[in-house]
């Protein structure tokens, strides 16, 4: 078996968890040892065995912070997260977002609380990656929204103010990736 690579995160040559072989202690340390950002290894169980470098939970809970201060102050940057219903129908879009938007900020306000109960949890379960999913799927929006970040990224000098910010939307995108990547689909 080799290191994971660079892009799948995983180890090459063995899928965790897909023949049925348990995953071990020494496997989690491997998974360790071999230094990759994150590493998330499917468990027998249906549980997902997390190994993630401080920095990455230390970026996931700042973009917890921040993602939940945007939405209690109704920050311009989660409009995204709220897309309009009837762009053509000014009345039912107001009747709409009237009706549904206290419903649809409670729930993305729940889904915080469940990643942020969990960010140093080893093991996760498959409702809990897929909550990770969603919070960090809607921190990178609100984030991308405000730094303006274009489908080829963005290209920042190292002293832009912004570049802070830029680091996390990257780090979000690397957790992400590694998540999407082990979840059935």
């Amino acid at each position: 078996m080799t290191p994971p690579d660079e892009h799948n995160h995983r180890p090459s040559g063995h899928h965790w968890g897909d023949s049925g072989d348990e995953v071990t202690d020494a496997d989690q340390m491997r998974a360790w040892s071999w230094g990759p950002a994150i590493t998330i290894l499917p468990q027998p169980d249906g549980t997902y065995f997390v190994a993630m470098v401080e920095p990455l939970r230390d970026s996931l809970r700042a973009a917890i912070e921040a993602l939940r201060s945007r939405l209690l102050r109704g920050s311009p940057s989660i409009q995204r997260l709220f897309p309009t219903a009837y762009p053509d129908h000014p009345d039912l879009e107001a009747e709409y977002r009237d009706l549904m938007f206290g419903e649809l900020l409670e729930s993305k306000l729940a889904a915080l609380d469940l990643v942020e109960a969990s960010v140093a949890e080893p093991v996760l379960t498959e409702q809990q990656l897929i909550a990770w999913t969603q919070v960090i799927n809607s921190a990178r929006l609100a984030l991308g929204t405000e730094l303006e970040v274009e489908e080829t990224g963005l290209d920042l000098d190292d002293d832009d103010p912004r570049w802070p910010a830029y680091i996390l939307y990257e780090r979000l995108g690397l957790i992400l990736a590694s998540i999407v990547d082990v979840l059935p689909v």
